[in-house]
């Protein structure tokens, strides 16, 4: 009888399930935080239009009208949009490979991890902007880096390494 290449599909322990459910959280949030960033960068893009016409007048070779700087802002922040949307799908696809058992996916939702948790420590402290969306902003954040904690924890328990090292075994058979 022949091999069809393909390999037996394990069942992924209970930990790495919480954990992909915790990731599939993280992302949600994600989503959601992406209009609310997108409004913030749109509330400031008077200051952004400045901020880029002072460089550019710093730059003797470049000329740029007020209005051709208002535009060039509002490019920018639909290319952030853009860029948000592409990290969140690779994300996801990282989520999915980790629970699939692959220990690179693991690596990488560790380290995005611990960015979410370093970057939401500031707003415990709300020494930026006061109104709604900054608020909104940072309470999101702040539930994505509990989530991220959580899924982090999940991801290195001894059933999870014990999971991710059948992989490993795997790989180099």
């Amino acid at each position: 009888m022949k091999s069809s290449g393909k390999r037996p599909r394990r069942t992924p322990p209970h930990d790495v399930i919480t954990a992909f459910q915790l990731w599939l959280g993280i992302l949600a949030l994600g989503i959601a935080t992406i209009p609310v960033r997108v409004l913030l960068m749109v509330q400031n893009l008077d200051d952004s239009t400045a901020v880029l016409l002072e460089q550019v007048e710093q730059q003797d070779s470049l000329s740029l009208t007020e209005e051709q700087a208002r535009m060039w802002a509002t490019v920018a922040i639909g290319a952030v949009g853009v860029i948000f949307v592409l990290i969140f799908g690779a994300l996801l696809v990282a989520a999915f490979a980790m629970r699939a058992g692959r220990p690179w996916a693991r690596v990488v939702l560790t380290a995005v991890g611990i960015v979410l948790v370093v970057f939401a420590i500031p707003a415990l402290f709300a020494g930026g902007q006061t109104g709604v969306l900054p608020f909104v902003d940072s309470a999101l954040g702040l539930v994505q880096a509990v989530l991220a904690v959580g899924a982090i924890i999940a991801m290195h328990r001894e059933e999870s390494n014990r999971y991710f090292a059948g992989e490993k075994r795997r790989e180099s058979a």
